[in-house]
């Protein structure tokens, strides 16, 4: 293979190993403060490709919230006694099943920016915790939107390779190898 082949070879690569794929799942971090003093803290997967094609962006999810002056707090956890969980842009809503009623906890996150695949902060605009008709609301807290991003340590090695590649090739050349 001459120097030219090999040189479209590797930028091809390159450009194949660069260009984006499918939209990322989002994972959003969740930070708010109830009104009763308990907060809710974890995380949740939205999924704006599903959303699209479902009407439902949510995946995996773990959201514990704590104790305050009105509720004990609970833990939102990804299919554990889960009757009903469903993210749009705007709104994340989680209830867990009970064995009387089947309406155990709600958790329900607002806010007026809507969901991404960019990630980013977005401020929640209201929400609520009820269970068993008491309810905390969510006085102030924020959303941050991790992004999975390219490792770097693949950049650096078909750096390496590619520095490798020429040296050998210039070795070559030279008649050294």
């Amino acid at each position: 293979m001459n120097r030219v082949s090999a040189s479209l070879v590797a930028i091809l690569f390159c450009l194949i190993a660069t260009t984006p794929g499918e939209a990322a799942v989002v994972t959003w971090n969740v930070d708010a403060t109830f009104s009763d003093g308990g907060r809710a803290l974890g995380s949740f997967q939205f999924d704006n490709d599903k959303f699209a094609t479902t009407g439902n962006g949510l995946g995996n999810f773990d959201i514990l919230t704590t104790r305050g002056s009105l509720l004990a707090g609970v833990e939102y956890l990804t299919g554990l006694f889960i009757s009903s969980a469903n993210a749009t842009r705007f709104a994340t809503s989680i209830t867990i099943a009970t064995s009387t009623n089947n309406l155990g906890p709600q958790l329900t996150l607002q806010h007026t920016a809507p969901l991404s695949d960019s990630g980013g902060v977005i401020q929640l605009t209201g929400g609520t915790e009820n269970f068993m008709g008491i309810a905390r609301t969510i006085l102030a807290g924020e959303l941050v939107g991790e992004v999975p991003e390219a490792s770097q340590v693949i950049f650096l090695v078909l750096g390496l390779a590619g520095m490798a590649g020429y040296t050998f090739s210039m070795w070559r050349s030279k008649g050294l190898y």
